[in-house]
C-alpha cells in the first residue's frame, strides 16, 4: 500500500485579493505535494477560501454589492493566479460550498444533541481587522488593537460555547499522566483546570449567524471538508 501525504495550504481569508504571503504559502505547499509525488506517495494537496466575518460583510457594502457575490469574485481571481504560478492542487475548499456547509451542519448538530455546546451572549473589544477579540489588560493606549494598531469597537453577539467542564476530570487525568508530556504546558493548564473547581467552565466556538452566506442553518468555524480528508489519509 502507498504511503499517504496531505497537504493543506491556510485557507485564505476572502475580503480582498490574494497577496505575496499567500503565493509564498501555496508554492511551499506545491513544493512539497510534487516531492512526494515524485516519492510515489499518494498525495492530497488542498488549498482554498475562508469566506466568513465581517470584515468580509464591510468589504462588501463598500462595492455595492452582496457578501457572496463578492467571494464568488476573489475565489475566480485567486484560483487563475494558481494557474499562473502553476500550483497543482487536488481540492480548491471554500466555506460557502454546499458539502462544506453540510458537513459543519452535522457536526453542528451532534455537539447541540449531545448537549456539549449552549448559546449565550459574548461582550468584549473586537478588532475587525484581526477577527479577534481582546481583554482590557491586552489593548493599547486609546483601547487600540495591540497587534495592528487599529481602534477595536464594544461588540456583543450571540456566540455558542462549549462545556469544557463536563471534560474537566478526564482532562486533567491526561494533564496529570506522567507519560503524556505538554511541554510547558501542563502545569499551566492544570492549574487554571483545578482553580475552576465548582465554576462553570466554558470556551467560546466563534459563530454568527449573521454573516452565514449559503444556509440558514448556524455554521461554525470549522473546516469539516478538510478533517474528513486528514481522516481518509
Amino acid at each position: 500500500m502507498a504511503k499517504k501525504c496531505y497537504i493543506t495550504t491556510p485557507i485564505y481569508y476572502a475580503s480582498g485579493n490574494v497577496h505575496i504571503g499567500n503565493s509564498y504559502t501555496t508554492i511551499a505547499a506545491d513544493v512539497l505535494s510534487r516531492y512526494h509525488r515524485l516519492a510515489d506517495y499518494d498525495t492530497y494537496f488542498l488549498t482554498g477560501m475562508d469566506e466568513h466575518g465581517l470584515k468580509i460583510q464591510e468589504a462588501a457594502e463598500k462595492q455595492g454589492i452582496t457578501p457572496q457575490a463578492l467571494v464568488d469574485n476573489i475565489a475566480e481571481n485567486t484560483k487563475e493566479l494558481w494557474k499562473h504560478l502553476l500550483a497543482q492542487h487536488d481540492g480548491f475548499i471554500r466555506t460557502s460550498d454546499k458539502y462544506h456547509v453540510e458537513q459543519v451542519a452535522e457536526i453542528f448538530e451532534k455537539f447541540l444533541a449531545s448537549d456539549d455546546i449552549y448559546l449565550s451572549e459574548y461582550t468584549g473589544d473586537y478588532c475587525v481587522s484581526c477577527e479577534a477579540f481582546f481583554t482590557k489588560s491586552q489593548l493599547g493606549e486609546g483601547g487600540t488593537c495591540p497587534d495592528c494598531g487599529k481602534p477595536t469597537r464594544k461588540v456583543s453577539e450571540q456566540s455558542y460555547f462549549f462545556r469544557l467542564k463536563k471534560y474537566q476530570n478526564q482532562l486533567l487525568d491526561v494533564l496529570s499522566d506522567k507519560d503524556e508530556e505538554f511541554p510547558g504546558q501542563n502545569e499551566s493548564i492544570v492549574g487554571l483546570l483545578s482553580r475552576q473547581s465548582g465554576k462553570s467552565i466554558t470556551t467560546s466556538i466563534y459563530l454568527s449567524h449573521k454573516y452565514n452566506f449559503s444556509s440558514e442553518k448556524i455554521i461554525i468555524g470549522i473546516t469539516a471538508y478538510k478533517a474528513k480528508l486528514a481522516r481518509e489519509f
